[in-house]
């Protein structure tokens, strides 16, 4: 899973440095808000119920093919609902442009939900060989599309042009792979167990939703456009550690404590270390962006997007706590407790939109202020009520993040002075001298720690690097 996501990250980076200076910063905007009608609709995508089935152990013929038929009749639904979404949310941002973009990108709901379902049972299944092999391979056809698409000056629609050629990709690729047909009509009385946790899931989702939009509809309501695309675009950048370092790790994790269960002496075991390895594997890239923004900014998006520097340092923040929150989901889903997760979400809420609000009256950074005091005060709380009545102490987990806290910190310390030390210089050096720098901290901190080592040999492990096979066939 991680080696597709080195694939998805790589396919990112180059849309993201190609797109930068193809694309302005309004048709950036313009795409954020069109997306955030679409994001809100895919909460619905499947009502929940992909993960439901998930965690269930045992699903039946005439379940599986109910599932099918509900996700399908979703996606019919999304479409419809989004089309019609399309002349209020242009109104709402007073962005005529906003229109036609939204009714070609509702049109994702209708592969959505023919693909949705086998996609999820791949993963049930865990293929996560095939699931792979269809992620990597959407997601560069999709950026392939997307970049020759803006090269022929789309605009705002080249963005469009990737989520319809990748959800097709992948919808096809998924049908392929399956073999699964559905094989007799729907019956809805058969999923009726399954209801609960996907009510809880999409309840949680839609809370998520409106705590990771709401900075982003109040800059495009307010600051227009032009700055939202400055802020979404940071944010964008922010959100790929969670996308494709942290979002592989915590969906493996899902399925095989799911499987495990609580009563496993190997799920507290298995939950810590997974907790551990997004953490070193996040970590460091929020602090290289908290500390050298500017420099990020111009090697990632050129030397055009220099106002979005100080919303990457301030969001960097705001990321670390909602990655490392994130894997509460996969947890508390496995353990069966996602009622638990739609309680903290909704604490979390008037708290998220009282802090938007208080920033909003500084400006956009003021928003983005706002969102990073609420998302690391929030940190603990949310960890302590995630991880109540469920194996390993609470302490426990804490400890498995004291490893990545300590190497965080000595590269943060490396990424600061490497860059003070060539404070005068071009930025391509002073980025330079900065890494270089954090690199040196890491490799201090574990020579003085043994920790360390110890639990970045566990990191390796996950990584999608060739290993020879230490396993012989004998008698």
């Amino acid at each position: 899973m991680l080696f597709a996501q080195v694939v998805k990250l790589t396919c990112k980076l180059a849309s993201v440095l190609l797109l930068a200076r193809l694309v302005s910063p309004n048709d950036h905007g313009l795409f954020a808000m069109a997306s955030t009608v679409v994001l809100l609709l895919t909460l619905f995508r499947d009502a929940g119920l992909g993960a439901a089935a998930v965690q269930t152990a045992v699903l039946a013929p005439v379940q599986l093919s109910t599932l099918f038929w509900t996700h399908l009749g979703i996606g019919v639904l999304l479409t419809a609902l989004s089309a019609g979404a399309a002349p209020l949310a242009a109104e709402f941002y007073s962005a005529p442009a906003v229109l036609p973009l939204l009714l070609l990108m509702s049109t994702s709901f209708l592969l959505i939900g023919a693909g949705g379902f086998v996609r999820s049972q791949l993963e049930r299944a865990a293929r996560f060989n095939d699931v792979a092999r269809i992620e990597a391979t959407a997601a560069i056809g999709g950026t392939i599309a997307m970049v020759a698409a803006a090269v022929g000056q789309a605009g705002a629609y080249a963005f469009a042009v990737y989520l319809l050629v990748s959800e097709a990709l992948a919808t096809a690729l998924a049908w392929h792979a399956i073999k699964w047909r559905p094989a007799s009509r729907p019956r809805w009385s058969s999923i009726h167990h399954l209801l609960r946790t996907g009510r809880d899931v999409t309840g949680y989702q839609l809370i998520g939703y409106l705590l990771q939009q709401v900075d982003a509809i109040v800059v495009g309501h307010f600051f227009g456009a032009y700055l939202l695309g400055l802020y979404n675009r940071a944010s964008q950048l922010l959100a790929l550690p969670l996308l494709y370092l942290a979002g592989p790790v915590n969906q493996v994790a899902l399925v095989s404590l799911s499987r495990a269960g609580t009563a496993s002496p190997e799920f507290a075991h298995h939950a810590r270390t997974t907790a551990t390895v997004v953490a070193h594997l996040v970590l460091p890239v929020f602090a290289v962006c908290a500390i050298l923004p500017e420099e990020i900014v111009r090697l990632v998006l050129g030397p055009q997007w220099p106002e979005a520097a100080p919303f990457l340092r301030v969001l960097s923040f705001a990321a670390a706590a909602a990655t490392l929150t994130s894997f509460a989901y996969a947890l508390n889903v496995a353990a069966g407790q996602t009622r638990r997760l739609l309680w903290s979400a909704a604490a979390a809420l008037p708290l998220t939109i009282l802090a938007v609000w208080v920033g909003a009256r500084s400006g956009p950074l003021g928003v983005a202020q706002g969102i990073a005091a609420v998302n690391m005060l929030l940190l603990g709380p949310r960890w302590w009520w995630a991880m109540r009545e469920l194996p390993g102490s609470f302490a426990g987990y804490l400890n498995a993040l004291l490893g990545p806290g300590v190497s965080t910190a000595a590269a943060a310390l490396g990424f600061w002075l490497g860059g003070e030390s060539a404070a005068g210089a071009d930025w391509a050096v002073r980025l330079s001298a900065g890494v270089a720098g954090g690199g040196l901290g890491l490799v201090l901190a574990a020579s003085v720690w043994p920790r360390l080592r110890s639990e970045w040999r566990i990191v390796f492990a996950h990584l999608p690097i060739p290993r020879p096979n230490k396993f012989t066939s004998g008698a």
